[in-house]
């Protein structure tokens, strides 16, 4: 049987709002400067790091919830494969980084994931 919706459903979210989040940290300079108010211009660094461990912690629970439910050991395996990939990001986009990096690395996860769950799934 197929997880429910639901799950299905959750464990995009997270993933979105962590890739969110990351393009989020890179733009908190200038949406400072625009008064536009997103998590990373309403936390600290250090609160918008934990913030971003508990959804990324949330992210890999609702993949063993979904393990759980019927995906495949390999498709749980490739999420979280790309769960390690996001935290990895998170932690270099705190240097300075261009478009190469963000729509290339970041956006690209979104792809890579994926493509990842098509390959465990043959």
């Amino acid at each position: 049987s197929l997880p429910s919706l639901n799950s299905l459903f959750i464990h995009r979210f997270l993933f979105i709002l962590l890739l969110c989040m990351i393009f989020d940290s890179r733009d908190v300079e200038t949406d400072r400067k625009k008064g536009i108010h997103t998590l990373a211009t309403s936390l600290t660094k250090v609160c918008l790091k934990r913030v971003f461990v508990f959804v990324l912690l949330m992210y890999i629970l609702s993949t063993i919830w979904l393990d759980y439910l019927q995906i495949s050991h390999s498709q749980a395996f490739s999420l979280l494969v790309t769960g390690l990939f996001c935290w990895v990001l998170f932690l270099k986009s705190s240097e300075k980084k261009g478009y190469y990096f963000y729509h290339f690395w970041v956006d690209g996860l979104m792809i890579f994931s994926a493509f990842a769950v098509y390959v465990a799934t043959i």
